[in-house]
This record gives structure tokens, C-alpha cells and sequence, in this order.
């Protein structure tokens, strides 16, 4: 039999987010969590008013006492309502997973499955990336210290940071990839605007011939309306394997105009030819040019005689005719700069969309055979969130990286990705 001590923590003594951090609401989840897992519950640790940001576990009570109870073998299994329960402190966290790991404690959590220690604080080191780091001095590069592209590097400081926001903000990739339903942490009541969490329901029916069959499903549930938190008039709760169907659908749809879209080669060919277009109308304009400063030339050569008595042109007439010349040459200048500065947008446009491009092109050709975790992490990238409403209608709300990729493709090849 597993013995289970739990862990709850609210980071203020009056807490706001009843949906995630209500010690009751902890309890009473990691409780039927434990029934479902046939695991029997002992002692139980409630930290209230510390904040996992700015207090370390070696100044906080329930964590020392939780080590001495480790060590002393009193229990299995360390269950908490989500990790952060833990504490948020980026590089000491893993630690504390780790020490009791090593002692033989499993780590579980309601909402993201086990923990297993995941060592990822060397990727908070900038020298990964090739350069000594201090706090007032950065080095050259230095290629033999080089262990990860940079590019990496960027995107990784942006999965950790957005794995540590606080709750009211909105997160960009997947708090964990555990766990068998494809859109946890994304999910949203499309009424109230709470959270969508998931569990497993259970339903027993006996057989004629007196057999227990006890059947299960996953079902995401409105946490508000469910707890009458709110006046939420949406569904209290959807089938999962519906939902995920759904999304998973549209997923594949939009991936579909991806691996139809044009190549890298025909991306090169659409900006060449784009390029070539400007470029002969850029040698237009230069030669449009170089003839009005022929004029303006032989202008300002007449005005010298005029000024000398030699002319039979008035300086009135002249001035006139200097005055057209010299706006037709501000005018053809404008226009080539503007060439120029096309030419110069266009090209950027094509080296920032080329990496998003062999991503999501990436994406769509491996997306069906991705696991769920890799599945999980690939909608983080792209959606937003994801808002269920009465009848399962679903909104899917694309994050600005997608929808700046696209705008930037329309604009590049004039070939509309949705």
C-alpha cells in the first residue's frame, strides 16, 4: 500500500485565485486524486502565506519536515495540487524534486502528473551559448565554450520563463507535458472564462452474470461552475476524447495549408522575382534621374548668363523652370528610396518568416507521428487558448507568433496561409 503525505501552499493569506490556490480546494483534489489511485493519504502539510518566489525551501517548515519524514521512510509518495506547490524558485526547485527522488519518493501532482527530476538549470547559463557572463561584462565569443545554439538558447529562456508567470497571466507553451490529455493548461470556459481542468471519471455497472465492470473516461471540468464560484451558465463538463478530437482536427487543417504552401526554393523565387521587378524600375528611375540633373545642369548654366547679360531668358521664366525640375528630382529620388526600402522590408520579412517557416513546416510533416507530450508542446507554440462553449462549439485563439508568421507570409509570397 502507498502512504502519501500531501503538500498544500497559498502564497498570501488571503488568496484570490479560488481555482487554483484555496487550500480547501487543494485538499479536497488531492483526496479524490489519491481515491482514484488507490493510495492512502497520512499526514497532510499546509503552508499558508509563503511565497515559493521569494522564501527558499530551507526556511520553510513543511519542507523540512517533509525531508525528515522522507528520510525517516514514513512515506511513498509526496502529492501536491500542481507543482509550483513546491516552490518557484528556478534554481533550486529541481533540487528539492531531486532530493527526494533520491530518496525514494515519488513526486506527483492533481493536474500534471509525476515529476521526475529534470536537471535544466545549466540552461539559464548564457556561456552555453559560447561567452563569459558576469553582471557588468560580457566576453567575445568564444567558440570552445559553445555547447548550444543561440537561437536555442533564446527559446529555451522563453519556455522557462513562461513556465513561471504568475496565474492571472497568460502562459505560451505547455506548464508540462505529462499527462495523457493533449489540452491541459490551454483549456478555457468559453462562459465564465475560468479554467477547463481534467480527471477521470469512473462508473460501475454490474453484468447479469454479476460482474463488476467499472468503466472510465476523461472529462475536462468547468472548476467554477462546478464549485458554483461564479454564475457560469456553460456546460459543468466535457468529454475529453471529443474536445481533443476537435482541436487535433484543426490542427492538422492548418498544417495542411503549410506542407501546401511553397518551398524554401519557391520563397527565394517569389522574393527574386519581386526583387528583379524593383530593380528595373529602380534603373528607370535612375535614368529618368540623371536626365533631369542634365537639365537642371544646363538650367543652372543659363541662370550664369542671365546673370552675365548673355541670356535672352527672363530669370523669372528661368526660376520657374529650375523650381519644376528640382520637384521632379525630389520626386524620382523619393520614389527610389521607396524601391529601396521595399526591397529592404521584403528581404527581412523572408529571413524572419524562413526559421517559423522550417518549423511549422517541420511541425506538420512529424505532427502525426508525435507522441502526445510532443503533440502538447507543439499546440502551445501556436494556440493561445483554447475556449469551450454549450454544444462543444470551440474557439481556438492563436498566439501573435502564429498570426505574425502568416501576415508576414501573405505579404512575402502573396500565397494566404490561415
Amino acid at each position: 500500500m502507498n502512504i502519501v503525505y500531501t503538500l498544500y501552499r497559498v502564497s498570501t493569506k488571503q488568496q484570490v485565485d479560488k481555482t487554483k490556490d484555496d487550500i480547501p480546494m487543494q485538499r479536497e483534489a488531492c483526496h479524490e486524486f489519491a481515491d482514484r489511485m488507490g493510495w492512502t493519504i497520512g499526514k497532510e502539510f499546509l503552508e499558508k502565506g509563503v511565497s515559493g518566489f521569494k522564501v527558499s525551501a530551507s526556511d520553510r517548515d513543511a519542507i523540512q519536515d517533509l525531508k525528515a519524514a522522507a528520510l525517516n521512510k514514513e512515506f511513498d509518495i509526496l502529492l501536491m495540487f500542481m507543482f509550483d506547490r513546491i516552490g518557484r524558485i528556478d534554481d533550486e526547485t529541481p533540487f528539492i524534486v531531486e532530493w527526494f527522488v533520491k530518496q525514494g519518493i515519488r513526486v506527483w501532482s492533481v493536474q500534471e502528473g509525476e515529476q521526475r527530476f529534470e536537471s535544466h538549470v545549466i540552461l539559464r547559463n548564457e556561456m552555453v551559448t559560447g561567452y563569459m557572463v558576469t553582471k557588468n561584462a560580457r566576453s567575445p565569443y568564444l567558440p570552445q565554450l559553445k555547447i548550444v545554439d543561440e537561437a536555442i538558447y533564446k527559446r529555451t529562456q522563453e519556455i522557462l520563463e513562461q513556465r513561471v508567470i504568475k496565474n492571472e497571466e497568460r502562459h505560451g507553451v505547455a506548464l508540462t507535458t505529462r499527462g495523457q490529455d493533449l489540452l491541459s493548461g490551454m483549456m478555457y470556459c468559453g462562459h465564465c472564462g475560468g479554467y477547463l481542468t481534467s480527471y477521470e471519471s469512473r462508473r460501475k455497472h454490474v453484468l447479469a452474470d454479476g460482474t463488476l465492470k467499472v468503466y472510465t473516461s476523461r472529462r475536462y471540468m468547468c472548476y467554477h461552475r462546478c464549485r458554483k464560484l461564479c454564475d457560469c451558465d456553460g456546460q459543468g463538463t466535457y468529454n475529453v476524447n471529443k474536445i481533443d478530437k476537435a482541436v487535433n482536427a484543426a490542427v492538422k487543417e492548418m498544417f495542411r495549408h503549410i506542407k501546401d504552401a511553397p518551398d524554401e526554393k519557391a520563397l527565394n523565387k517569389a522574393f527574386n522575382k519581386e526583387a528583379a521587378s524593383c530593380k528595373a524600375q529602380k534603373t528607370k528611375l535612375n535614368l529618368e534621374l540623371s536626365q533631369l540633373n542634365k537639365q537642371k545642369e544646363k538650367l543652372d548654366q543659363e541662370i550664369l548668363k542671365v546673370l552675365m547679360g548673355e541670356s535672352s531668358f527672363e530669370s523669372e521664366q528661368l526660376s520657374t523652370l529650375l523650381k519644376n525640375i528640382q520637384a521632379e528630382i525630389n520626386e524620382t529620388v523619393q520614389k527610389i528610396e521607396t524601391l529601396d526600402s521595399e526591397v529592404a522590408e521584403k528581404k527581412a520579412s523572408v529571413d524572419n518568416i524562413r526559421p517559423q517557416y522550417e518549423s511549422f513546416r517541420t511541425w506538420a510533416e512529424e505532427y502525426d507521428k508525435c507522441t502526445v507530450e510532443q503533440k502538447k508542446m507543439i499546440i502551445s507554440q501556436l494556440v493561445d487558448r483554447i475556449e469551450v462553449c454549450k454544444g462543444y462549439k470551440i474557439n481556438i485563439v492563436f498566439n501573435m507568433t502564429y498570426k505574425q508568421f502568416c501576415e508576414a507570409w501573405n505579404t512575402a509570397t502573396g500565397i494566404s496561409i490561415i
